[in-house]
């Protein structure tokens, strides 16, 4: 800073008066509330303490350094200026540390081999702290991973998150991916018009008095591309035969949609929509229908057979991309919504009544979901002895969705299957899902048909964003099965779809700073983090860790995940016992000897002890 330079330093100082203004004031109205709730203690309002500190501390620098450097400027005093250059970087440190977004998290992006047969089967590439990412930020961060990958000569054939960015998996960078997008965007334009547009499309003209006696011309006020001028002569000819514009439209809206009886008002719950709203659902139709119609003959991708279809499925020049969610979030999502009993095929009480069951394995702890991000909790809660005392009790509807949830999960987890079972896995899945959404869709395999007014949340109970993993992730996986046994290909690994490798990153996070830790620990340990990331998985270095009991560090090709277990039972079909939950085995504080087979210390500190089951009354 200069003499030079003042006034501008100055100026700057000015505008930000009423930035400092406006953060004190909402400081002090944040401490003033939290010190007015009951059970405030100091402890808990140190933070809020600290914040308004922080911002009059600012407020009084700010005022100094004006009117020092007015000072200086005007006696241009040059070693005053040397001086207050100290100060004024102290004072720019605290104003940009209150405008910045502390993070709160990191986000982490690690490259995988399709197939997954070699250790390790991720490596991280990228961990940038953040508080909150949008879904536009986190395809832009995508896209330019994307392209560094395509650069260095790898193929790149899909995206995997968890369920925080949904768009992801319905719109791409340059088109829809999904036809849930395409009914959202026909929604979007059909609620932007107008009633006047409306009835010009739809209402015609009816000129009776023709040239040819007992005829009547049937001419629609305003054509539009994506509406049929047979469709309008159809409403016309209703009007000439006496219906009023309001009855021949809600007669049309039954007409055109062949499969569906009963197709649902464009406000949801209402029993009778005005006219307004028939003509919008109408023409969403249309426009749906019209968009199918336009991406089948210019682009040669056919969403009325597909309800999804990945970015560059409509070139053979590069690799389809396929953006999935983590199947394992989705199997938790699904578990989530059993457990609050928004499912009409589970009833959650006769997951009670297995759960007194021994041979289930069905535990409290995995009933009540205590832990709910524990993926083996899931896992008993739709085990094969839970279908199997369903099936043997005689609960049909219950014992279906079960299995068909077990297998589904079997067809992304499990070993010793063929790709013909997954596939039919994968199958079983999706139709109980479109069993509900389209019903028709057994009888007549045209997507176009679907009710665009037909809520994705609440189909089978399940959240909208659980349907829209569901189905992405399936299709998206039986078409590049099919691309692999097409050309030739190895087929992919089942666990392709999964982000368990992220999360093993994060517990070696956890392990060495803890269950928390901030940005500046990461970035002083980070080189000693990918150290010991890799030397459990180098044998060729001195401080190899030798695993001879775990396949974890297995090295060189591992067999196929589609080979059968050596000990003929598979891992999700074996019922594990709870050992834990049986009050004859000895547990802490009882004066017995240690036994095979009790926890260990480490396990007692990942899991949390089993508690009894229930008493039933």
């Amino acid at each position: 800073m200069t003499l030079t330079t003042i006034p501008r330093q100055m100026k700057q100082l000015d505008e930000e008066v009423p930035e400092i203004e406006e953060g004190l004031s909402k400081a002090d109205r944040i401490y003033e509330k939290k010190k007015s709730q009951q059970g405030s203690s100091s402890a808990k309002l140190l933070p809020y303490m600290w914040e308004l500190q922080g911002w009059r501390d600012l407020e009084e620098k700010n005022k100094e350094l004006r009117k020092s450097m007015a000072a200086a400027y005007d006696e241009g005093n040059r070693e005053a200026v040397s001086n207050l250059q100290l100060e004024l970087r102290k004072y720019m440190k605290g104003i940009f540390t209150k405008r910045r977004t502390m993070a709160t998290h990191l986000l982490i992006f690690m490259i995988s081999d399709e197939l997954r047969n070699r250790k390790p089967y991720a490596v991280p590439v990228r961990v940038m702290p953040v508080a909150s990412v949008k879904d536009l930020t986190i395809r832009a961060l995508q896209v330019e991973l994307k392209t560094v990958m395509e650069e260095l000569n790898m193929k790149v054939v899909g995206f995997v998150t968890d369920g925080e960015w949904n768009s992801l998996r319905t719109m791409g960078t340059t088109r829809p991916t999904s036809i849930i997008q395409l009914i959202m965007q026909a929604k979007e334009e059909a609620s932007k018009m107008r009633i006047q547009r409306l009835e010009d499309i739809f209402k015609p003209n009816l000129q009776i008095n023709t040239p040819a006696p007992g005829q009547v011309t049937i001419i629609p006020k305003l054509k539009h591309e994506a509406v049929p001028h047979d469709d309008v002569a159809e409403i016309g000819i209703d009007m000439v035969r006496g219906l009023s514009f309001k009855e021949a439209m809600h007669k049309h809206h039954k007409r055109i949609y062949r499969w569906v009886p009963n197709p649902l008002p464009w406000v949801p719950g209402t029993s009778q929509e005005s006219v307004l709203e028939c003509m919008r659902s109408v023409m969403t139709t249309y426009l749906l229908r019209w968009k199918i119609r336009y991406y089948k003959e210019n682009l040669g991708i056919d969403f009325s057979q597909n309800l999804y279809i990945p970015e560059n499925a409509e070139t053979d020049e590069v690799e389809d991309f396929n953006d999935r969610e983590d199947d394992g979030h989705l199997f938790k999502r699904i578990v989530k919504c059993a457990r609050c009993g928004n499912i009409e095929d589970c009833d959650i009480s006769r997951w009670i009544e297995a759960m007194q069951d021994e041979t289930t394995g069905l535990t409290a702890k995995a009933l009540r979901g205590v832990d709910p991000q524990s993926v083996p909790d899931c896992e008993r809660m739709f085990g094969k002895g839970v279908v199997d005392f369903l099936e043997k009790k005689g609960y049909d509807a219950d014992a279906k969705f079960a299995k068909i949830v077990h297998n589904w999960h079997k067809a992304t987890d499990g070993r010793g299957l063929s790709e013909e079972q997954r596939s039919q896995y994968n199958q079983d899945m999706l139709y109980y899902i479109l069993d509900e959404w389209m019903p028709f869709h057994r009888q007549h395999h045209d997507f176009s048909q679907v009710d665009v007014n037909k809520p994705l949340k609440g189909i089978r109970g399940l959240s909208r964003e659980t349907i829209i993993g569901i189905t992405t992730n399936i299709s998206s996986i039986e078409r590049r099965r099919q691309q692999c046994h097409t050309r030739d290909l190895p087929p992919e690994h089942p666990r392709a779809s999964t982000s368990d490798d992220v999360e093993c990153f994060i517990s070696i996070l956890h392990h060495m700073l803890g269950r928390t830790f901030d940005h500046k620990a990461f970035m002083n340990a980070y080189r000693k983090i990918f150290t010991e990331f890799q030397k459990m998985l180098d044998q060729n270095l001195p401080y190899y860790y030798y695993k001879g009991l775990s396949e974890r560090f297995t090295l060189g090709t591992l067999p196929s995940f589609n080979e059968p277990s050596a000990s003929g039972i598979e891992r999700l079909d074996r019922v594990r016992g709870r050992r834990m939950g049986n009050p004859g085995t000895s547990v802490a504080s009882r004066a017995t000897m240690p036994r095979q087979g009790q926890r260990t210390v480490r396990d007692k500190f990942h899991r949390r002890q089993e508690p009894l089951p229930p008493l039933q009354m």
